[in-house]
């Protein structure tokens, strides 16, 4: 992925004057351009795209943000790394779901934010922007459950996670009850347990932060 930037769009790197960019970094000329076409609709700025990363640092380029894509093969720590040094902007690994190795690796390389390509349209761009721009990581909630699912990191116990599956279904704690085959007074005991592991003041709040968490 290494090499000297080929531009798709002009005017090429050396010459963006338009505000703040996008920068789309991807080898691969179909994924490219579907990002960069996705990228346009959520950001008036200007979005260019480049199948490599340059070879030398362009301090005179300030993008909010680069979608750096990521195939097979590649080592997204490494080019994550070199991403920001090179460009001196945030990054956000950008890649398929379907392939756990290339999930696994992009995720340790703890990028600014991530993009899934088959689910990426302008509205997830934007959201991506703006957890950036805040200081946030963006982690679609699908990467989040491979994350848990990897370290075994979850919060929550399976009955904590099926009574909040409940509630979100809008059922009562006497449903409830009824449906897991427990009682009602252990329903409260299991929402009061997750309101208190994701430091949450209500239920409805609970169901909120467990969804954005990937959790449901």
């Amino acid at each position: 992925m290494r090499g000297i930037a080929q531009t798709v769009t002009r005017p090429d790197l050396c010459l963006v004057e338009d505000g703040p960019a996008i920068i789309v970094v991807d080898r691969r000329p179909l994924v490219r351009e579907g990002l960069m076409a996705v990228a346009s609709g959520a950001q008036a700025g200007g979005v260019h795209g480049v199948s490599a990363l340059p070879a030398i640092p362009v301090p005179w380029i300030s993008p909010i943000v680069v979608l750096l894509g990521l195939a097979t093969g590649d080592d997204p720590v490494a080019l994550v790394d070199e991403a920001r040094e090179l460009l001196g902007a945030p990054v956000a690994c950008a890649l398929f779901c379907d392939n756990p190795d290339l999930v696994a690796a992009a995720l340790a390389a703890d990028a600014d934010g991530y993009l899934l390509i088959d689910l990426a349209d302008s509205d997830a761009i934007v959201d991506l922007i703006a957890a950036v721009q805040a200081g946030e990581r963006a982690l679609p909630a699908e990467l989040a459950v491979s994350r848990r699912r990897r370290t075994g990191a979850s919060i929550l116990s399976d009955r904590c996670v099926q009574v909040l599956r409940c509630l979100a279904g809008g059922q009562n704690d006497t449903e409830i009850a009824a449906t897991l085959s427990i009682s009602a007074s252990c329903v409260r005991k299991h929402v009061r347990i997750a309101e208190q592991r994701l430091h949450a003041r209500t239920r409805p709040e609970a169901i909120a932060m467990a969804l954005r968490a990937g959790i449901l």
